[in-house]
């Protein structure tokens, strides 16, 4: 197969080349990848790939799966300039995704030589899903609908130099994994090996006593693929949710938690071979069903990566599964 890829080595490089195109050798990378498919009249640079349905919570693609798709894209159009590292993403969901041709539209709002870099992604799918993956500019059409914006800073780890302080409970204590068992979650877990401590779940589940609405866990990839940043994305929304430990009875019976709104900002670039990562939830507020949820993943030696906080709502279960289809 030949695809077409672009060379941004400059902020203003419009050209092309064809290059072969290889399958990816992961999971995960077969599941978030896409190629350059032209440069559209609106001066925004497009990507293209499919949804892997497999990788969701029910019957909808996972937040964090959905965001590292936009990421990866980025990151390839980042490849060959100064700012190759993500250092924050700010992602709004529209729509929920599923299973189908995706494009990702990146367009440079603030470019620089050495500085940082603002660039918005914008994750579109067809109304008809049957549709085959664009290969060509020109194969799309007006009936591609937004699910994803997403404004993210691009810069170069290497070149930050300064204080550095870490004030936060969280960050001066990260989970231990010696208190942690293995565990499996309810999805995707055929792609990803947990270990959950298990003292913040309740003593009963289902029972009376409600456990603490967070969550600290390790996690990788069960084909040995190593950590990356749209695998921290990846990982800034996959977990067995904090919410659960308070169980129906405070939830309002059987709950989905979806995201409206979530942002990382990337602390530290990972070791290159590095294959799990550590993780830290918790849900501080509960209002009329609207939630936020902090988040803190850090490398085996409790190195702070990334922080993340999303905004969500609980909404009843068959939102996401109609009991048709359970």
């Amino acid at each position: 197969m030949t695809a077409l890829t672009s060379s941004t080595g400059s902020d203003t490089n419009t050209s092309t080349t064809l290059v072969p195109q290889k399958r990816p050798q992961y999971q995960f990378d077969q599941a978030i990848h896409s190629t350059f498919i032209g440069k559209a009249k609106s001066d925004t640079f497009v990507y293209a790939g499919r949804v892997d349905q497999s990788w969701a919570v029910g019957q909808v693609p996972a937040v964090s799966y959905v965001i590292a798709m936009s990421l990866n894209a980025v990151i390839q159009h980042y490849s060959s300039r100064f700012q190759n590292d993500p250092i924050a993403l700010n992602t709004f969901f529209f729509r929920p995704c599923k299973g189908g041709p995706f494009t990702v539209e990146i367009r440079d709002l603030k470019t620089s030589s050495k500085g940082y870099c603002i660039v918005e992604a914008i994750l579109r799918q067809p109304e008809n899903l049957n549709e085959p993956v664009p290969t060509d500019i020109d194969q799309l059409s007006a009936n591609w609908v937004v699910k994803t914006h997403s404004i993210l800073t691009m810069g170069n780890m290497d070149a930050e130099k300064g204080v550095t302080f870490i004030h936060t409970p969280w960050s001066e204590k990260p989970p231990s994994f010696q208190a942690m068992e293995p565990n499996i979650a309810d999805f995707m877990s055929e792609y990803v090996e947990l270990y959950q401590d298990m003292s913040t779940f309740p003593p009963v589940m289902g029972g009376e006593t409600p456990g603490k609405p967070e969550v600290h866990h390790c996690v990788g990839f069960r084909d040995g693929r190593t950590i990356d940043y749209p695998s921290l994305a990846y990982y800034s929304d996959m977990f067995i949710h904090p919410n659960y430990s308070l169980g129906e009875k405070i939830l309002g019976g059987r709950r989905w938690n979806p995201t409206m709104q979530l942002e990382i900002q990337f602390k530290r670039r990972p070791a290159a071979d590095m294959k799990r990562v550590l993780g830290s939830f918790r849900v501080p507020h509960i209002i009329n069903n609207r939630f936020d949820l902090d988040g803190a993943l850090f490398d085996m030696d409790g190195q702070l990566l990334a922080i993340t906080r999303h905004q969500c709502l609980l909404v009843p279960w068959d939102r996401n599964t109609p009991p048709s289809k359970l």
